[in-house]
């Protein structure tokens, strides 16, 4: 069988020939190299995913205490609107 290579005037070494050169050991290299650099990016990558992709639990859903909707600084009070400023009870 005649390939379409020796038929157009090329010939093609024969495999006893045939040797890998210094260019396809240079090729094989690069390619080592890059795959090295490229498997420490995906490593630096991989460590910042989250663990879980599903959103936090909700800190403000705290069913145990009813609040009218205002932010509060956790102190108890006794339901009185004030300014902020402590006052001495006068009586």
């Amino acid at each position: 069988m005649r390939s379409w290579a020796a038929g157009s005037g090329y010939l093609a070494a024969a495999p006893e020939q045939a040797e890998a050169g210094p260019t396809g050991l240079f090729v094989v290299i690069l390619l080592a190299i890059g795959i090295f650099f490229l498997g420490r990016s995906m490593i630096k990558h991989m460590r910042r995913v989250p663990q879980s992709f599903d959103p936090p639990p909700d800190r403000e859903t705290d069913t145990s205490r009813e609040t009218d909707g205002r932010e509060t600084d956790g102190r108890e009070t006794d339901g009185r609107e004030t300014d902020g400023r402590e006052t001495p009870p006068s009586g």
